[in-house]
């Protein structure tokens, strides 16, 4: 059986790529350049999860970490810091937000454990910072509006229940259908109070929105998908029928396309 290659190996690799006699590509490359590299690779793993793959699930969780040692290598070129540093910074932040595991104090419930968690999150920034400071960006705007969300409800900000939350999106939907008469800024102002009450409601049932969306678009796309493969079989194009034609397609999609 062929000898597994281990953690050190794989430094190494990276570190012989990025060499002067490595790889001209990998030379290149800056934390800039592959920046979308990670992010992709980040979103490969999570539908790895999704599809319940283990092996695909196996190979993208090693693209995921190619990603950070590479990172780590080229921050290491220039003494910023190296792949120890960074599994150093990442085992003393679990230690230290675990003291109930590697210090003194009792285990809770998991709730208990999560408030203790942001508690010695908050003890850990800055004294200019604030409860939203943090958040990167460029998370997906559904992630992003959820998180915003959860850090105001840690401060008691929050509607009461999800009944209150589906008052608000009448009240929303209201608006945006007086937004739609008077022009394009506003009525993208108002569909973004739209969506992020949505998000609001779908964290008060439980639900993450990402997902919800997600699982939502893989369905239109089956239906879609069943649409164009009978209108094939017709001897037609979804292009040249009728509205009335592909809605009735459709209406087929719903019942006979497979969940």
């Amino acid at each position: 059986m062929e000898k597994k290659a281990t953690f050190a190996e794989l430094v190494e690799i990276i570190r012989i790529l990025r060499s002067p006699e490595g790889c001209p590509w990998d030379r290149e490359q800056t934390h800039q350049s592959i920046k979308k590299n990670l992010i992709e690779e980040a979103y490969e793993v999570a539908e790895a999860i999704d599809g319940e793959d283990e092996k695909d699930l196996k190979e993208e969780l090693g693209d995921l970490l190619f990603q950070i040692i590479f990172h780590s290598q080229m921050a290491s070129e220039k003494k910023y810091f190296d792949i120890d540093d960074v599994i150093d910074t990442i085992a003393q932040k679990i230690r230290r937000r675990h003291p109930h595991i590697f210090g003194n104090l009792q285990a809770g419930s998991p709730a208990e454990v999560l408030t203790r968690w942001e508690q010695i999150k908050r003890a850990e920034r800055e004294e200019h910072e604030t409860q939203m400071s943090g958040l990167p960006l460029s998370l997906p705007a559904l992630q992003y509006a959820f998180e915003l969300q959860s850090r105001a409800a840690r401060v008691g900000f929050d509607w009461e229940d999800g009944v209150d939350t589906l008052q608000k999106l009448d009240e929303e939907v209201q608006e945006l259908k007086v937004a739609l008469k008077s022009g394009q800024k506003l009525a993208r102002e108002e569909m973004g109070d739209f969506l992020f009450t949505i998000v609001n409601i779908t964290r008060h049932l439980g639900v993450d929105a990402e997902d919800a969306l997600r699982a939502t678009c893989k369905k239109f796309t089956r239906r879609f998908n069943y649409m164009e493969k009978r209108a094939k079989e017709m001897g037609r194009t979804l292009e040249e029928m009728t509205l009335e034609e592909k809605d009735l397609l459709w209406e087929e999609a719903k019942i006979k396309a497979e969940d």
